[in-house]
């Protein structure tokens, strides 16, 4: 430090957000000089923001950190409700239903805007609809798990029998908070 002409120094150290030592913000100068309570404070109060910033730093690295993995959870999610073999569908604690699997869109050649909410009846077999309707609003109102067979119109106009079932996803209080079914 005296090779560089440095004759006073005053420094304050910076911590991580650990708590470990980074090293030190410094006042230097090439004249002898003694430091006053306000100029350590200042360092002190600088020093205090550096390390502010590095904690939100940290909290940002977190945050990127976990929305990455949350996106790999969902697209991990979607590739396999995408390729399973059956249907899958989500609704809301009422039954409505907000979300289908690639596989329903295939069969059914429909959109999720025909198809939200109960929009699903309008591909079910007009013989039927009506009793799978009072069965499954049943199951809705009482949270009781779901199972039935119908006919469901394909793209190509044709009717096909399907076993389908629902589950309800409940929160830690036991309330219905969405239903699962495939």
């Amino acid at each position: 430090i005296q090779s560089l002409g440095v004759r006073s120094y005053l420094g304050v150290p910076i911590h991580a957000t650990s708590g470990l030592p980074l090293g030190s913000l410094c006042a230097i100068s090439n004249e002898a000089r003694d430091w006053s309570a306000d100029d350590l404070d200042v360092l002190h109060q600088s020093a205090q923001l550096i390390q502010n910033e590095l904690r939100l730093r940290d909290k940002r690295q977190r945050l990127f950190r976990s929305e990455r993995a949350r996106s790999e959870s969902d697209d991990r999610f979607i590739t396999l409700a995408n390729n399973i073999s059956q249907f899958a569908w989500m609704a809301d604690a009422k039954g409505d239903i907000f979300w289908y699997n690639q596989r329903w869109f295939d069969y059914t050649g429909t959109t999720l805007e025909e198809m939200r909410g109960w929009g699903w009846m309008d591909v079910h077999h007009p013989d039927h609809v009506n009793r799978v309707v009072k069965k499954v609003r049943h199951c809705f109102e009482t949270g009781t798990d779901w199972e039935d067979t119908f006919p469901l119109r394909g793209a190509d106009g044709n009717y096909r029998w399907f076993l389908s079932r629902a589950l309800p996803i409940r929160d830690d209080s036991g309330a219905v908070v969405r239903w699962f079914g495939t």
